[in-house]
């Protein structure tokens, strides 16, 4: 694998962290306290919470997230132990699959604090234009996680073969 993937995976990790923190705080400012979550079928509120809540709630989830996939690829990277798991030629294709679908998630989980503040504006159409974005990061993310099948398999095949 050349190594420009790895970097340009990295590179665009990089940029949906600020993408995220600037789309959050977009979404803080134009949402109102309290915040409506949930609607019954008769668009009565079922349930709200505190426009500080939801926005601590979604940085600490972002915060989480990436920690732990930064903790992955150190692991990964300065561990022996995990030298059983992926031979060294694979290694470098799960940390680009890690980067780049760190921002998948990343861009995705930006999706959902712009969709609430979609959900609060006076005049709302009765066309979503978020349905289709949903579906569009679902089926990228399932495509991300049948690479990482794949790439254990070849991985696991290649242990096997080199015994």
């Amino acid at each position: 694998m050349k190594k420009y993937v790895e970097r340009l995976s990295k590179l665009a990790w990089l940029i949906s962290l600020p993408l995220f923190l600037i789309g959050l705080l977009y979404a803080y400012v134009t949402l109102p306290e309290p915040i409506r979550l949930f609607w019954n079928r008769k668009n009565e509120l079922d349930y709200y919470i505190a426009r500080s809540v939801f926005f601590y709630t979604s940085i600490s989830v972002f915060i989480v997230f990436n920690i732990f996939w930064i903790i992955v690829r150190s692991i990964f990277t300065k561990q022996r132990l995990l030298n059983l798991l992926f031979v060294e030629l694979h290694k470098r294709h799960f940390i680009a699959w890690t980067y780049s679908f760190n921002f998948l998630v990343n861009i995705s989980g930006l999706i959902y604090p712009l969709y609430v503040s979609y959900l609060h504006r006076p005049n709302l159409s009765s066309t979503n234009p978020f349905l289709v974005i949903f579906y569009f990061f679902v089926t990228l993310i399932v495509i991300w996680l049948i690479r990482l099948i794949q790439m254990s398999l070849k991985s696991f095949l290649a242990l096997k073969k080199h015994g």
